[in-house]
């Protein structure tokens, strides 16, 4: 089994992922990034099918008691995560700098805690836009761990920066 119990404050496994295909995201399992294997072609097999769903979490199952990703790109939507990793490109830095501003009103803490996801409208590649800031999209791959809205509820759209006077 790979049931993760690091943080009994995170939303998991099969409750969780059908609540969330409910609501109209495609969902796959997700491990923990310490085991390494992550579920094969993961944005070709997203679903909201609650049948495969039940394959992958129910009790006894593969998945049972896994994180839950979800695909924006595959609803149009778009996730910019902001990392804070120690070591690493500071995403809050990196905004505070740059005098990033979003019409985001869905915000969660990333599943680390240091970070936080931004949902918006639209969708595009998936890639560092900034140090510190991904964005999440077509074939990205988000940890879910919080409860999101319903799909259309993400309705903002932009994260933009402002040019300074350095610039």
């Amino acid at each position: 089994m790979n049931v993760v119990k690091e943080n009994e404050e995170h939303l998991l496994g099969l409750d969780h992922a059908l609540d969330l295909s409910a609501r109209g995201w495609f969902v796959v399992p997700y491990l923990r990034r310490s085991d390494g294997a992550q579920v094969k072609n993961w944005p070709n097999i997203a679903t909201r099918d609650p049948e495969q769903i039940e394959a992958w979490f129910a009790e006894g199952q593969p998945y049972e008691g896994c994180y839950v990703a979800v695909i924006p790109g595959l609803v149009e939507k778009s996730c910019i995560d902001f990392d804070a990793h120690e070591g690493r490109p500071n995403g809050f830095d990196t905004a505070l700098r740059l005098r990033l501003t979003s019409t985001s009103r869905v915000s969660f803490p990333s599943a680390s805690g240091t970070g936080q996801h931004l949902w918006f409208d639209g969708f595009a590649t998936s890639k560092a836009i900034y140090p510190g800031i991904d964005r999440k999209s077509n074939k990205g791959l988000v940890r879910a761990t919080y409860l999101l809205p319903d799909v259309e509820a993400v309705s903002y759209t932009h994260l933009r920066a402002h040019e300074t006077e350095a610039d």
